[in-house]
């Protein structure tokens, strides 16, 4: 988006490393410089830039990692906006006319890739380090963001429907034609039928 030019509320990779340092060995992985007057992580000194990092221990911070690196982290996206979603098996349920979607934070089933909202990027992205690092226990994050609307209950007068007004018709006609001269072969005059004129 930056390269088009275009508006963005996401941080620029200047803003991000200030808060949350690269902790890469960027003589290895490739350093940061600037590319087309966009700050962006350069080209990788080695073919395999994530095999120097096998046998580490302690947690490294990639800041726009390579491409054949990103599906072997634990990834954090911060995304312009996130539409509202459905959270599982709980945002189908309705027995108490309430349902629950997500918001501003979605975390895959597996805790490991998360997506948040640029709008509280630097609250996010820190909460979300510290509940991916843990395996996504609930007890260390700070937000909540799940959201639960509760709707009323509706009413409709069974009076005013298709269904009653046609079985009221149909009750009312049963009650008011008892005797049928459809078919039989007495000469009566069925009111209900029209004639010809003619006739």
């Amino acid at each position: 988006m930056l390269q088009n030019e275009l508006e963005t509320d996401c941080p620029t990779y200047d803003e991000i490393l200030v808060l949350f340092p690269d902790t890469t060995n960027q003589n290895v992985v490739g350093g940061f410089k600037s590319i087309d007057g966009i700050t962006q992580r350069g080209l990788p000194n080695v073919i395999h830039p994530e095999r120097f990092y096998t046998h580490a221990t302690e947690s490294i911070l990639w800041v726009d990692p390579p491409n054949d690196v990103r599906k072997k982290l634990i990834m954090i996206e911060i995304n312009p906006s996130l539409p509202i979603y459905k959270t599982g098996k709980e945002s189908l349920i309705m027995d108490d006319y309430s349902v629950s979607f997500g918001k501003d934070r979605y975390v895959n089933f597996n805790c490991s890739e998360s997506k948040i909202t640029a709008e509280n990027w630097v609250f996010l992205t820190g909460d979300s380090l510290n509940l991916m690092k843990h395996n996504c226990d609930p007890i260390f994050t700070s937000f909540n963001s799940t959201v639960s609307l509760k709707f009323e209950k509706s009413y409709q007068d069974l009076s005013t429907s298709a269904k009653y007004k046609l079985d009221q018709f149909i009750k009312e006609s049963l009650e008011k034609y008892k005797v049928s001269f459809i078919g039989s072969n007495e000469k009566v005059i069925n009111e209900a039928v029209t004639t010809d004129e003619n006739e």
